[in-house]
């Protein structure tokens, strides 16, 4: 399927296309999922494998060939990108976990209204999260500050979008656990999914600038 062609934003739209592009390529994708697995289990893998997987989700998006060869070809191509940005992503998770936290446990309404600040600005980027590795794929300047700029602004543009990303997956996961045999293609899946989406509103935010 030509994937070139689709236009919309539409979210439920995403997500069957998302679904055909991973039936298209089952096998591999398996191959893939479970790679991505067991990179992430080693740590040391971790950030390469799941940067890749978005790679091979692009690459299914542009119509080329994907399979377990060239994830890891592009595991060790974009190791220390990768890891440079899932760092980046880890610290600054963490640094407003801790100000949620910190400011959180004053008692004065001073400090409270602080702790809300934190804690929108956490939820923020909870769901810029949803298109860091889409972007990192997607972007021609993949540079990790650059990345996570666009990905904050996407997360305040179209919030909504964003919001899909944990409303489709969080029930996924839990259906996983109930039915392991959903691991097998969550990782693509998901890699498929906000590829699209970011795709999508990418040029659906350009062409409304060119208006």
């Amino acid at each position: 399927m030509d994937y070139t062609r689709y236009k919309g934003t539409s979210v439920l739209t995403i997500a069957w296309l998302a679904m055909k592009a991973l039936y298209e390529d089952l096998f591999p994708y398996v191959l893939m999922s479970l790679a991505t697995w067991g990179s992430v289990a080693t740590l040391g893998l971790g950030f390469p494998a799941v940067a890749a997987l978005h790679e091979m989700a692009r690459r299914t998006l542009e119509g080329r060939a994907v399979g377990l060869r060239p994830w890891w070809d592009e595991v060790k191509h974009g190791f220390k990108r990768a890891w440079g940005l899932g760092l980046l992503c880890a610290l600054i998770t963490a640094a407003l976990v801790a100000n949620v936290l910190f400011y959180g446990r004053q008692t004065t309404s001073l400090w409270q209204y602080v702790a809300v600040l934190w804690l929108v600005l956490s939820m923020w980027w909870a769901l810029g999260l949803g298109y860091v590795w889409a972007l990192n794929a997607l972007q021609t300047d993949p540079r990790p500050l650059l990345v996570i700029r666009n990905a904050a602004y996407l997360a305040a543009l179209r919030p909504l979008h964003a919001l899909s990303v944990p409303v489709l997956f969080v029930p996924l996961t839990v259906m996983s656990v109930v039915l392991p045999i959903f691991l097998l293609v969550l990782p693509a899946y998901w890699a498929l999914y906000t590829t699209l989406l970011t795709r999508q509103l990418i040029r659906d935010i350009q062409r409304r600038h060119a208006e």
